[in-house]
């Protein structure tokens, strides 16, 4: 802030990102202050990355290096395991899975099916889908969809 000569400002990171550099003269007559914004499209792969923010200046023994871990929002991506290729007519105790990361962590989850018809036997427990005995209504594509 307000140094002469300006510092330069540099970003390390393994994201695809873009710095915004400005320079904004000082009170002080020929000192200037030197702002970079770090900025990137929000993406779960950027949550939780660290990246690194080096400032050098001819009054500095060695760059100061200032790591900062981001917290990046975004929506939920979801995943369904747990279906083995064995479900038969009559086979008990089975359970689907929605497996999700996001950021925040999900507040909700539903269960639906694309056929529109849910079977009775099949009772949603927030992230899982207990199925208690297969039937023919479940010749159908199970939905999971999670709100953030």
């Amino acid at each position: 802030k307000e140094g002469r000569p300006p510092a330069r400002i540099s970003w390390l990171s393994s994201l695809d990102w873009e710095a915004k550099e400005t320079q904004v003269s000082g009170t002080l007559a020929g000192t200037v202050t030197v702002t970079s914004r770090f900025t990137l499209v929000p993406s779960g792969r950027a949550d939780g990355v660290t990246v690194t923010c080096k400032v050098e200046h001819e009054s500095f023994e060695e760059p100061a290096l200032i790591p900062v871990t981001l917290s990046v929002r975004y929506p939920p991506e979801v995943s369904i395991s747990g279906y083995d290729d064995n479900w038969y007519l009559g086979r008990t105790d089975a359970t689907l899975s929605c497996d999700v990361h996001s950021n925040p962590e999900p507040t909700g989850y539903d269960w639906s099916t694309t056929s529109g018809i849910f079977p009775t036997s099949a009772v949603a427990q927030g992230s899982q889908l207990v199925i208690h005995a297969v039937d023919s209504l479940f010749n159908t594509t199970f939905v999971c969809t999670v709100t953030n």
